[in-house]
């Protein structure tokens, strides 16, 4: 008796975290699409588009062989094999001819399965099983939530490697509902930075954008040199992610010097000129030059929005959906419901930091209206 294989669905897993995201509609099993060789995939480890490379040799549907446990493999770059998502439609692979569990009538006709490959053929698909038509490939994003205090950050993509550069109070904290404490700026790789952007898009509900005139060097430099400033954090969980990539860099008070000021900073550091902007003087008619400040999240994130729907200009994208393709919630992540304490931070940070937005005299450039914290 030969070894025992599934069939494989489009939204079944791969070991390594990713999802199949194709399938046949017109072949189904129990209302769900049959995956082939070349369908669609994403790698829970790895941001981009990849392919299901291999299937059953003498099996196949419009041309493309059928996907299967025993034959199958994700193109990522952990070459992943497949959770199946029903143990019941099952193939033998070896041994005795054996009929397959899945011969109905409206299903592609599955003959019997061939014994071992002595001399595999050369699988074309695993010839361009490559990450492709990836739109976060490279790249520099602001990340915007508005749950609680909000918050925002900054992450770049580099020829597939992700850094995420995200500032705030994780360590002491002092000041009324904790709202200024010691500046910490982790610095995010691997297995840290796909877990956060995970909580953030479904535990805090965050929304991205791609700032396509930001410099990807000059981004990380900004960031990067800030981080190598920095000196070890006091008061954090151990073991946890800023245990591990957090330095404090300075002094946080929400209503100034904060996570959306920071990111405000790193991308006009980056050379981008989303922030600028100009008006006519009322009484002179001429045009006046001025930048666009910001203090709080949801006042960075609705300009944004503003941006990304502007006719005149693609230097802001909004990307969330790319994100969200390509980092599936396979862990059920939800948004958990806005408490009393959290609604008082956010209505308090709001109201700290209404001194304007076209303005000299927003919160960022008085440093907060808090005060230092007193270590």
């Amino acid at each position: 008796m030969g070894a025992k294989g599934n069939y494989l669905f489009r939204g079944d897993k791969t070991v390594c975290g990713g999802r199949i995201l194709e399938g046949w509609s017109d072949h189904q099993f129990f209302d769900k699409d049959i995956a082939c060789e070349g369908h669609k995939v994403t790698c829970g480890k790895h941001p981009g588009y990849y392919r299901i490379c291999g299937g059953l040799e003498d099996d196949d549907i419009h041309g493309k062989r059928i996907a299967g446990t025993l034959h199958s493999y994700s193109s990522c770059p952990c070459k992943s094999k497949f959770v199946p998502s029903n143990w019941d439609d099952d193939y033998e692979f070896g041994g005795e001819p054996t009929v397959t569990h899945m011969d109905l009538s409206h299903l592609v006709e599955m003959p019997v399965l061939p014994g071992p490959i002595a001399d595999p053929k050369t699988d074309s698909f695993a010839d361009t099983c490559k990450p492709e038509d990836n739109p976060l490939l490279n790249g520099v994003y602001i990340w915007t939530e508005t749950t609680e205090t909000g918050h925002a950050f900054v992450s770049v993509h580099e020829n597939n490697t992700v850094y995420i550069y995200t500032y705030g109070r994780y360590g002491r904290t002092g000041g009324p509902f904790g709202m200024t404490g010691d500046g910490i700026l982790d610095f995010m790789k691997g297995d840290d930075a796909r877990d956060y952007y995970r909580k953030e898009l479904y535990e805090n509900d965050a929304r991205v954008f791609k700032i396509n005139d930001a410099v990807i060097p000059e981004t990380r430099a900004f960031f990067e040199n800030l981080w190598k400033e920095g000196r070890k954090p006091i008061g954090v969980e151990e073991n946890s992610a800023t245990d591990r990539t957090g330095l404090s860099i300075d002094s946080y008070d929400v209503t100034g010097s904060n996570c959306t000021t920071h990111t405000v900073a790193g991308i006009k550091a980056a050379g981008s000129t989303i922030f600028d902007t100009s008006y006519s003087s009322k009484s002179t008619q001429l045009p006046i030059e001025s930048e666009e400040h910001f203090t709080i999240p949801v006042s960075l994130q609705n300009y944004l929005l503003s941006k990304s729907r502007s006719l005149h200009s693609m230097a802001v994208v909004e990307v969330t959906g790319e994100f969200k393709n390509l980092y599936p919630n396979v862990n059920g992540q939800h948004v958990s419901p806005e408490g009393r304490t959290g609604k008082a931070k956010r209505y308090a940070a709001e109201t700290m930091s209404s001194l304007g937005s076209i303005s000299p005299y927003s919160g960022e450039n008085v440093g907060g209206v808090l005060g230092d914290y007193d270590e």
